[in-house]
Parts: structure tokens; sequence; C-alpha cells
């Protein structure tokens, strides 16, 4: 079974690798694009591997919304979707 906190570590994990910083420079309440600082290139990437990680699809309006999501509002639209199957 998904957990929230499955997902939370996925969407760090990412971030991390992406941006190469520490768990501590980046928290739940961070926009994407304008905190975090990733790119239209890496936003696309994040949502292709949680589509394939956790077997979810996002529709055309989800991937324009995530651009402008926190952290925390990405791993609740993932956590719901996994709910819901």
């Amino acid at each position: 079974m998904v957990t929230k906190e499955h997902v939370k570590e996925t969407v760090d994990a990412f971030i991390r690798k992406i941006l190469v910083v520490g768990s501590g420079e980046v928290d739940g309440d961070c926009l994407l694009r304008d905190d975090v600082g990733l790119d239209s290139i890496d936003i696309a990437e994040l949502i292709m591997m949680l589509s394939k990680q956790y077997n979810v699809n996002f529709t055309a309006q989800e991937e324009d919304f995530i651009n402008d999501m926190t952290i925390n509002q990405v791993v609740e639209l993932v956590y719901s979707k996994c709910s819901k199957e």
C-alpha cells in the first residue's frame, strides 16, 4: 500500500537528485517552480517518474497545475490518485 510518506520521500529524492541539495534545504511548502527552481523539463520528468512509479495518470490540466504546486500538494495529488485505485 502506498503511503503519503513514501510519495513524499520519492518526490524529495527526485528534487535532491536534480538540484543536488540537502533534505533540509527544501520543505513541503516550497513551490516546485518558484521556490525549488524546477524548470519545465524537470517537472515533466517528475510527472513521468511519478506516473511510472505509482502507476497513475495525470490529466493535462493536472500537469499544468503541478507547475504551480508545492511539494506537499504534489504528494497529496499522487496519494489521492493511488488511493482511488
